[in-house]
């Protein structure tokens, strides 16, 4: 099989194995990608999984328990649910006991927060839909191109017969297989990442709305007590 790939590309003339590299380049780094996103996806799915049980099972009576598990936690971390966590500690807290309007705000952090994590998540995924858009056009550009190619020479020849063209034709063809082979696998990657973000774009949201109302709660029955 590879003996008649090699054997295909030779038949290419140079426009066809420019476009053909490109075509094998853009796989290879497609497949590649798609490997260490899910690398790192993995990762973070674990890591935010655990920490968002953590946090939803944290039993905190007032606000300032809230500083203290923020404290307890390790500051390296790079998990996105900590790092939502920790923009809206750090800004409950750098003055002071919080209020109402605090918390309001602290929740509109947490939304700016959530964007930036969102961008980090889908850097990168662009480019499999722009190659599972672009390399369906580059196989049929080559193959038009061999097309031409073989016409021309089959009227620069005068023979017109099939057993002339066909073998012109059959290798043009080859680009728009090419072309196919690299979208299909490059659209499926995209769709497959794109859920696997959006899962996690849920899971955010829900512990930004959890961890506010929770706060609004805590401050209520803090205010209650220092009345009693």
């Amino acid at each position: 099989m590879w003996q008649e790939i090699v054997n295909v590309y030779r038949d290419f003339d140079t426009f066809g194995k420019i476009d053909m590299l490109i075509l094998a380049l853009l796989s290879i780094y497609c497949w590649c990608f798609f490997v260490f996103k899910c690398v790192c996806f993995g990762k973070l799915e674990e890591a935010n999984a655990r920490l968002a049980k953590r946090l939803r099972d944290f039993r905190a009576q007032f606000t300032r328990d809230f500083a203290q598990m923020y404290r307890d936690l390790p500051s390296s971390t790079e998990t996105p649910v900590y790092r939502l966590y920790r923009a809206a500690m750090e800004f409950l807290f750098a003055e002071g006991p919080a209020s109402n309007s605090d918390i309001a705000q602290a929740g509109q952090i947490m939304d700016a927060a959530l964007s930036r994590e969102i961008n980090e998540m889908e850097s990168g995924l662009t480019f499999f839909s722009v190659t599972a858009m672009l390399a369906p056009m580059m196989g049929l550009f080559g193959t038009v191109w061999g097309l031409t190619l073989s016409f021309r020479g089959m009227v620069g020849s005068g023979n017109t017969t099939i057993s002339t063209v066909a073998p012109g034709i059959s290798v043009a063809l080859i680009t728009t297989v090419a072309g196919l082979v690299v979208a299909i696998p490059s659209a499926a990657m995209f769709y497959y990442l794109r859920g696997r973000v959006n899962a996690q774009i849920v899971l955010l949201e829900e512990f930004a709305r959890l961890l506010t109302a929770r706060l609004s709660r805590a401050l209520e029955r803090e205010q209650q007590s220092e009345n009693n």
